[in-house]
């Protein structure tokens, strides 16, 4: 039964650190500043993608519609479209996966600034022994290896006929679920 109260603490922690950050709006800032550098990016890697998405389609068939038939045409209008759709998906999907790992790593720098400022706070003094200290490059260096593991641990997985797509996107799942805790744990 014990499982059950350390769920209820662990899932109350959440409201505790929202009211700790609310109580401490100096640290506010610096958890804002990586989740808008990573939405900037995001957003550029959208209006790039956008911006090309039309060559791409073209690349892989391009037609003139006053050389066909009205069949064709009609067949070129499905082609084009259908595939700009799943483009999109792929790529927001893409996107979405590899800017979490991104974003964890340009956040490295900010949180060990706030970890810091809190270990000279008076009420965390004897929580965390100093000998923990870590320099911002060894924390990004860290974070690095560990994107890179998240990154190419499915990539096999591809390869696999019918099922592997499922089995990799499963793993990725799994490993960015495992990547967002390392924190608290």
């Amino acid at each position: 039964m014990r499982f059950i109260g350390n769920f209820f603490t662990g899932f109350t922690s959440h409201f505790r650190g929202i009211g700790f950050a609310f109580s401490n709006p100096s640290y506010l800032p610096l958890c804002l500043i990586p989740m808008l550098l990573t939405l900037i990016l995001f957003g550029v890697g959208m209006y790039f993608f956008t911006e090309h998405v039309g060559g791409i389609v073209d690349w892989i068939w391009k037609m003139d519609p006053s050389q066909s038939s009205w069949y064709m045409d009609v067949l070129y209008f499905i082609y084009k479209y259908l595939i700009r759709v799943i483009f999109y998906v792929l790529v927001l999907g893409l996107m979405y996966f590899l800017f979490m790992v991104v974003a964890n790593i340009l956040a490295v720098p900010f949180y060990e600034i706030i970890v810091s400022r809190m270990r000279k706070r008076p009420e965390y003094a004897g929580v965390v022994s100093k000998d923990v200290e870590v320099s911002i490059l060894k924390s990004i260096w860290e974070e690095v290896k560990k994107a890179v593991v998240v990154i190419i641990v499915p990539l096999p997985f591809l390869f696999i006929p019918v099922v592997g797509p499922f089995i990799s996107i499963a793993i990725s799942m799994t490993l960015l679920a495992w990547e967002l805790l390392d924190v608290s744990l």
